[in-house]
């Protein structure tokens, strides 16, 4: 009886990974992680959190952070970004402020630290909003790579802290 069970369960799980659509599994439990943290009330705020998670990933480097203070890169369809700084030597964060928690903070922090940065952000906010409109090329649309493993990874990282 447990044989059946045990077999069964995997057979699930299976169809659950191999789906073509699997990373889309983990954008719930994410989205749920995130309403239980509340969203970053100050400027000040957000900073404390963001040298708190860039010690625990041990990212030397500086990391900027821009605010989009009338939540702008929702006209772009996306809640924050990461990239190489405009003067190469560290590194940007872009968050709207209505999105701004721990866990997208987290986020973009392991896409630093993973490495999976290599684009250089612009020297404004409105630089940047200009590079992500769709009729540039779109980061969002990196292919399979992007969807299968770069972003899942930093989503299951955001909510459990597990380094892949």
């Amino acid at each position: 009886m447990k044989l059946k069970n045990l077999s069964k369960k995997i057979a699930k799980w299976g169809f659950i990974f191999t789906s073509p659509f699997w990373p889309l599994w983990i954008e719930a439990p994410t989205e749920l992680v995130s309403t239980i943290y509340p969203n970053v009330k100050n400027r000040h705020e957000a900073y404390q959190i963001l040298e708190e998670e860039k010690q625990k990933l041990g990212i030397q480097k500086p990391v900027d952070l821009r605010i989009y203070d009338n939540n702008e890169l929702r006209e772009v369809f996306i809640g924050g970004y990461s990239g190489i700084s405009s003067d190469g030597r560290g590194f940007t964060i872009g968050a709207n402020i209505g999105d701004l928690d721990r866990i997208l903070l987290r986020h973009e922090l392991y896409h630093i630290y993973r490495g999976d940065c290599d684009k250089k952000v612009g020297e404004t906010k409105g630089d940047d909003i200009e590079y992500f409109m769709p009729k540039k090329e779109n980061p969002l649309c990196l292919g399979p790579k992007y969807f299968y493993i770069i972003e899942p990874r930093a989503k299951i990282y955001s909510i459990t802290r597990i380094k892949f």
